[in-house]
C-alpha cells in the first residue's frame, strides 16, 4: 500500500486564554474533562468591565474542558442575557458575526416546554426534568388501563358458558 503525505497546516493559530477569570473558585471535574464553578454567577461576569474578555476566557475554557458547570443559581439573568451569553461566547472566539444563535432542528421543536413566565422563543430549548417523569407515568398508566381492560375482557369471555 502506498502512504499518503497530509499537510496539517493550521487555518488559524488556536485561541490563547487569559488571566481576566482565574480569580474564580473552580474545581476540574476529572483531570481530562469538565470544570466546575461552585460560586461564580454570570451575572457578575456580564456586568464586569472586561465582561467581553471574561466570556472571551470563558469560551476557550469552556472549549479546552469540554463542558462546564455553574452551580450557583443564575435564576438572576433575564432570557435576553442567556441568549447574548450564548451568542458571545461563540462570537468572542471565532464565529461569523452573521451568524447568530442556533437550535438544532431537532430541538426546534413548536411543542417546547414553556420557559417559566410561561412563553417559548425559537432560541431556547427548555430542558425540564419533571416532563419525561410524567410521560413515563402516563405511558405506565395507558399501559396499566390497557393491561386492565384486557383482563376484565378475557375474564368477562372466561366467565361465559
Amino acid at each position: 500500500m502506498g502512504s499518503a503525505t497530509v499537510n496539517l497546516k493550521l487555518i488559524r493559530t488556536p485561541l490563547k486564554k487569559g488571566t481576566s477569570i482565574d480569580h474564580l473558585d473552580y474545581v476540574d471535574v476529572t483531570p481530562i474533562i469538565g470544570r466546575e464553578y461552585p460560586t461564580a454567577k454570570l451575572k457578575h461576569i456580564l456586568d464586569a468591565p472586561n465582561a467581553k474578555e471574561q466570556l472571551r476566557d470563558l469560551a476557550i475554557t469552556i472549549c479546552e474542558r469540554g463542558v462546564v458547570f455553574f452551580r450557583a443559581a443564575q435564576d438572576d439573568l433575564s432570557i435576553d442575557e442567556q441568549k447574548y451569553i450564548t451568542d458571545m461566547l461563540g462570537k468572542l472566539t471565532g464565529k461569523p458575526e452573521e451568524n447568530g444563535l442556533h437550535v438544532h432542528p431537532l430541538y426546534n421543536d413548536p411543542n417546547n416546554c414553556p420557559m417559566a413566565d410561561g412563553t417559548t422563543d425559537k432560541n431556547m430549548w427548555v430542558t425540564n426534568q419533571s416532563l419525561p417523569f410524567h410521560a413515563y407515568l402516563e405511558s405506565i398508566s395507558n399501559k396499566k388501563i390497557k393491561v386492565m381492560s384486557s383482563t376484565r375482557k378475557l375474564q368477562k369471555s372466561c366467565m361465559q358458558p
